[in-house]
Protein backbone atom coordinates (compact mmCIF):
# COMPACT_ATOMS: atom_id res chain seq x y z
CA UNK A 1 0.00 0.00 0.00
CA UNK A 2 1.59 2.90 -1.33
CA UNK A 3 0.99 6.51 -3.15
CA UNK A 4 0.51 5.66 -6.50
CA UNK A 5 -2.63 6.45 -7.88
CA UNK A 6 -3.04 8.94 -4.92
CA UNK A 7 -4.16 11.43 -7.30
CA UNK A 8 -7.17 9.60 -8.33
CA UNK A 9 -7.87 7.58 -4.69
CA UNK A 10 -7.39 10.73 -2.71
CA UNK A 11 -5.38 8.75 -0.21
CA UNK A 12 -3.55 6.09 0.93
CA UNK A 13 -6.46 5.09 3.19
CA UNK A 14 -8.50 5.03 0.17
CA UNK A 15 -6.11 2.79 -1.75
CA UNK A 16 -6.12 0.20 0.81
CA UNK A 17 -9.53 0.15 0.45
CA UNK A 18 -9.62 -0.23 -2.98
CA UNK A 19 -6.53 -3.07 -2.62
CA UNK A 20 -8.99 -4.90 -0.19
CA UNK A 21 -11.48 -5.27 -2.95
CA UNK A 22 -9.12 -8.12 -4.22
CA UNK A 23 -10.85 -10.04 -1.07
CA UNK A 24 -14.39 -8.92 -1.65
CA UNK A 25 -15.56 -12.08 -3.62
CA UNK A 26 -13.98 -14.32 -0.99
CA UNK A 27 -15.76 -17.78 -0.13
CA UNK A 28 -14.64 -20.19 2.51
CA UNK A 29 -11.90 -22.37 0.23
CA UNK A 30 -10.24 -19.06 -0.60
CA UNK A 31 -6.77 -17.83 0.93
CA UNK A 32 -5.03 -14.51 0.74
CA UNK A 33 -1.49 -13.61 1.66
CA UNK A 34 -0.96 -10.09 3.37
CA UNK A 35 2.55 -8.75 4.07
CA UNK A 36 2.75 -7.32 7.65
CA UNK A 37 2.74 -3.80 8.03
CA UNK A 38 0.08 -0.64 8.81
CA UNK A 39 -2.42 -2.15 6.79
CA UNK A 40 -2.40 -5.41 7.98
CA UNK A 41 -4.78 -5.52 10.07
CA UNK A 42 -7.22 -3.65 7.98
CA UNK A 43 -6.29 -6.25 4.64
CA UNK A 44 -6.67 -9.04 7.02
CA UNK A 45 -10.53 -8.50 7.93
CA UNK A 46 -12.96 -9.96 5.73
CA UNK A 47 -16.44 -12.24 6.07
CA UNK A 48 -15.17 -15.34 3.83
CA UNK A 49 -11.67 -17.28 3.49
CA UNK A 50 -8.67 -17.66 4.64
CA UNK A 51 -6.05 -14.78 5.56
CA UNK A 52 -2.72 -15.17 6.03
CA UNK A 53 0.11 -13.30 7.40
CA UNK A 54 3.44 -12.71 5.71
CA UNK A 55 7.10 -11.30 7.24
CA UNK A 56 10.48 -12.85 7.57
CA UNK A 57 9.59 -14.21 10.92
CA UNK A 58 7.24 -16.19 9.98
CA UNK A 59 8.61 -17.96 7.19
CA UNK A 60 10.10 -21.25 8.35
CA UNK A 61 13.51 -21.34 7.25
CA UNK A 62 14.21 -17.83 6.01
CA UNK A 63 17.68 -17.25 7.31
CA UNK A 64 18.48 -13.43 6.17
CA UNK A 65 19.26 -11.44 3.06
CA UNK A 66 21.95 -9.47 1.85
CA UNK A 67 22.06 -6.90 -1.22
CA UNK A 68 25.22 -8.10 -3.49
CA UNK A 69 25.44 -4.23 -5.58
CA UNK A 70 24.12 -4.63 -9.03
CA UNK A 71 24.34 -8.41 -9.04
CA UNK A 72 20.86 -8.44 -6.97
CA UNK A 73 20.89 -10.25 -3.35
CA UNK A 74 21.33 -13.12 -1.82
CA UNK A 75 18.45 -14.95 0.08
CA UNK A 76 19.52 -17.81 2.48
CA UNK A 77 16.77 -20.47 2.83
CA UNK A 78 16.86 -23.62 4.36
CA UNK A 79 20.53 -23.99 3.98
CA UNK A 80 20.33 -22.72 0.17
CA UNK A 81 21.76 -19.57 -0.88
CA UNK A 82 19.32 -18.20 -3.66
CA UNK A 83 20.15 -16.04 -5.97
CA UNK A 84 17.22 -12.81 -6.73
CA UNK A 85 18.44 -10.75 -9.58
CA UNK A 86 15.78 -8.00 -8.85
CA UNK A 87 17.72 -4.93 -7.52
CA UNK A 88 16.58 -3.17 -4.06
CA UNK A 89 15.68 -4.28 -0.94
CA UNK A 90 12.18 -3.79 -1.71
CA UNK A 91 12.58 -6.49 -4.03
CA UNK A 92 13.81 -8.87 -1.40
CA UNK A 93 10.66 -8.59 -0.03
CA UNK A 94 9.20 -9.15 -3.18
CA UNK A 95 10.86 -12.64 -2.79
CA UNK A 96 9.94 -13.15 0.74
CA UNK A 97 6.40 -12.90 -0.38
CA UNK A 98 6.57 -15.79 -2.87
CA UNK A 99 8.18 -18.15 -0.69
CA UNK A 100 5.51 -17.70 1.85
CA UNK A 101 2.76 -18.62 -0.56
CA UNK A 102 5.49 -21.29 -2.37
CA UNK A 103 5.80 -22.72 0.69
CA UNK A 104 1.64 -22.60 1.90
CA UNK A 105 1.44 -25.40 -1.13
CA UNK A 106 3.97 -27.33 -0.26
CA UNK A 107 6.92 -26.14 -2.75
CA UNK A 108 9.97 -27.73 -2.44
CA UNK A 109 12.72 -25.38 -1.23
CA UNK A 110 14.78 -26.65 -4.83
CA UNK A 111 11.45 -25.30 -7.34
CA UNK A 112 11.66 -22.23 -5.07
CA UNK A 113 15.45 -21.43 -5.69
CA UNK A 114 15.29 -22.12 -9.10
CA UNK A 115 12.18 -20.20 -9.75
CA UNK A 116 13.15 -17.05 -8.04
CA UNK A 117 16.76 -17.34 -9.64
CA UNK A 118 14.94 -17.88 -13.33
CA UNK A 119 13.64 -14.04 -12.79
CA UNK A 120 14.76 -11.04 -14.56
CA UNK A 121 13.69 -7.58 -14.33
CA UNK A 122 11.28 -6.59 -17.38
CA UNK A 123 12.24 -3.59 -19.29
CA UNK A 124 12.69 -0.30 -17.90
CA UNK A 125 12.26 -1.93 -14.53
CA UNK A 126 15.43 -1.70 -12.12
CA UNK A 127 17.55 -3.01 -15.06
CA UNK A 128 21.25 -2.22 -15.13
CA UNK A 129 22.89 -1.29 -18.39
CA UNK A 130 26.67 -1.05 -19.06
CA UNK A 131 28.08 0.71 -22.25
CA UNK A 132 29.83 4.46 -21.78
CA UNK A 133 28.25 4.20 -18.12
CA UNK A 134 26.72 1.85 -15.79
CA UNK A 135 23.15 3.02 -15.75
CA UNK A 136 20.21 1.96 -13.41
CA UNK A 137 17.72 1.85 -16.06
CA UNK A 138 14.57 2.24 -13.55
CA UNK A 139 12.14 4.43 -15.68
CA UNK A 140 9.11 2.53 -16.64
CA UNK A 141 7.14 3.88 -13.57
CA UNK A 142 7.81 6.04 -10.46
CA UNK A 143 6.24 6.62 -7.40
CA UNK A 144 7.94 8.29 -4.02
CA UNK A 145 8.56 5.13 -2.75
CA UNK A 146 10.34 3.68 -5.45
CA UNK A 147 12.20 6.76 -6.40
CA UNK A 148 13.63 6.47 -2.58
CA UNK A 149 14.52 2.94 -2.73
CA UNK A 150 16.46 3.74 -6.11
CA UNK A 151 18.46 6.35 -4.65
CA UNK A 152 19.09 4.44 -1.32
CA UNK A 153 19.85 1.39 -3.49
CA UNK A 154 22.16 3.82 -5.61
CA UNK A 155 24.13 5.28 -2.93
CA UNK A 156 25.58 2.04 -1.77
CA UNK A 157 26.08 0.33 -5.25
CA UNK A 158 29.46 1.29 -7.42
CA UNK A 159 31.33 2.83 -4.64
CA UNK A 160 34.59 3.78 -6.95
CA UNK A 161 32.07 5.59 -9.37
CA UNK A 162 31.06 8.96 -9.78
CA UNK A 163 27.33 9.50 -8.98
CA UNK A 164 24.97 11.34 -11.41
CA UNK A 165 21.33 10.98 -10.52
CA UNK A 166 18.40 11.83 -13.17
CA UNK A 167 15.75 12.19 -12.13
CA UNK A 168 11.86 12.83 -13.46
CA UNK A 169 8.32 14.27 -12.50
CA UNK A 170 6.16 11.47 -10.94
CA UNK A 171 2.78 11.74 -12.02
CA UNK A 172 -0.70 10.97 -10.59
CA UNK A 173 0.19 12.23 -7.02
CA UNK A 174 -2.63 15.33 -7.04
CA UNK A 175 -2.69 17.90 -3.96
CA UNK A 176 0.03 15.53 -2.79
CA UNK A 177 2.29 16.38 -5.86
CA UNK A 178 4.46 19.32 -4.77
CA UNK A 179 4.84 17.77 -1.20
CA UNK A 180 6.13 14.88 -2.51
CA UNK A 181 8.40 15.90 -4.94
CA UNK A 182 9.91 18.48 -2.17
CA UNK A 183 10.55 15.09 -0.14
CA UNK A 184 12.39 13.44 -2.86
CA UNK A 185 14.57 16.41 -3.60
CA UNK A 186 15.49 16.38 0.08
CA UNK A 187 16.22 12.72 -0.57
CA UNK A 188 18.14 13.19 -3.13
CA UNK A 189 20.63 16.16 -1.93
CA UNK A 190 20.89 13.74 1.29
CA UNK A 191 22.17 10.97 -1.07
CA UNK A 192 25.81 10.75 -2.30
CA UNK A 193 25.01 12.04 -5.71
CA UNK A 194 27.88 14.27 -7.38
CA UNK A 195 25.81 15.71 -10.58
CA UNK A 196 22.04 15.53 -9.99
CA UNK A 197 19.51 16.64 -12.96
CA UNK A 198 16.33 17.06 -12.59
CA UNK A 199 13.24 17.45 -15.16
CA UNK A 200 9.94 17.77 -15.87
CA UNK A 201 6.70 20.44 -14.37
CA UNK A 202 5.95 18.33 -10.92
CA UNK A 203 9.46 17.74 -10.11
CA UNK A 204 10.59 21.82 -10.60
CA UNK A 205 7.61 22.78 -8.78
CA UNK A 206 9.04 20.25 -5.38
CA UNK A 207 12.23 21.51 -6.07
CA UNK A 208 11.56 25.23 -5.93
CA UNK A 209 9.76 24.34 -2.77
CA UNK A 210 12.23 23.07 -1.28
CA UNK A 211 15.05 25.70 -2.35
CA UNK A 212 12.61 28.40 -0.81
CA UNK A 213 12.61 25.95 2.57
CA UNK A 214 16.10 26.35 2.53
CA UNK A 215 16.38 30.09 2.07
CA UNK A 216 18.32 28.99 -0.92
CA UNK A 217 18.85 31.77 -3.56
CA UNK A 218 18.76 30.69 -7.24
CA UNK A 219 18.13 31.87 -11.23
CA UNK A 220 15.23 29.86 -12.73
CA UNK A 221 15.83 30.92 -16.13
CA UNK A 222 19.58 29.30 -15.83
CA UNK A 223 19.02 25.99 -15.49
CA UNK A 224 22.08 25.36 -13.22
CA UNK A 225 23.50 25.95 -10.32
CA UNK A 226 27.03 25.10 -9.68
CA UNK A 227 27.90 24.09 -6.02
CA UNK A 228 24.35 22.91 -3.92
CA UNK A 229 24.87 20.90 -0.82
CA UNK A 230 28.20 19.57 -2.77
CA UNK A 231 26.92 19.18 -6.33
CA UNK A 232 26.16 20.60 -9.61
CA UNK A 233 22.24 20.77 -10.19
CA UNK A 234 21.10 21.29 -13.94
CA UNK A 235 16.91 21.52 -13.75
CA UNK A 236 14.81 21.35 -16.76
CA UNK A 237 11.06 21.85 -17.66
CA UNK A 238 8.40 19.63 -19.64
CA UNK A 239 8.97 21.42 -23.14
CA UNK A 240 13.11 21.41 -22.63
CA UNK A 241 14.01 17.46 -22.84
CA UNK A 242 16.82 18.40 -26.16
CA UNK A 243 18.17 20.97 -23.21
CA UNK A 244 18.15 17.98 -20.90
CA UNK A 245 20.01 15.55 -22.99
CA UNK A 246 22.26 18.21 -24.41
CA UNK A 247 23.61 18.50 -20.64
CA UNK A 248 23.70 15.00 -19.99
CA UNK A 249 25.86 14.54 -22.97
CA UNK A 250 28.19 17.54 -21.92
CA UNK A 251 28.63 16.62 -18.16
CA UNK A 252 28.28 12.70 -18.07
CA UNK A 253 31.78 11.30 -18.24
CA UNK A 254 32.59 7.22 -18.93
CA UNK A 255 32.45 5.06 -16.43
CA UNK A 256 30.02 7.40 -14.37
CA UNK A 257 26.77 5.26 -12.36
CA UNK A 258 23.62 6.57 -13.45
CA UNK A 259 20.85 6.67 -11.58
CA UNK A 260 17.60 7.21 -14.07
CA UNK A 261 13.90 7.42 -12.84
CA UNK A 262 10.98 8.88 -13.52
CA UNK A 263 7.25 8.16 -14.83
CA UNK A 264 6.77 6.44 -18.18
CA UNK A 265 4.93 9.56 -19.78
CA UNK A 266 8.69 11.07 -19.43
CA UNK A 267 10.15 8.61 -21.73
CA UNK A 268 12.99 8.86 -20.37
CA UNK A 269 14.53 5.69 -22.40
CA UNK A 270 15.02 8.42 -24.80
CA UNK A 271 18.30 9.35 -22.86
CA UNK A 272 19.96 5.69 -23.36
CA UNK A 273 21.65 7.01 -26.67
CA UNK A 274 23.67 9.42 -24.77
CA UNK A 275 24.23 7.33 -21.75
CA UNK A 276 25.18 3.50 -23.50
Amino acid sequence: IGTAHVGMLGNIENIAKEKKEIFSHFSSHCVGFVPEGEFAQFLKDVPEGKMVLISKELIEGFEGAEINGTEGSIIRYKDLDISLHLLGKHNIQNAICAIAVAQYFGVSKENIKSAIESVRPPYGRSEVKKGFTTCFFDCYNATPASVQEAIEFCDVAEGDARHVYILGSMKELGEMSQSEHAKICQKAFASRADLLFLFGSEMLAGFFAYLAEKKIDYNCNSHYIESMEGREVFFYNDSEFENLKDAIKKNVKKKDFVLLKASRSLSFERLQDVLL
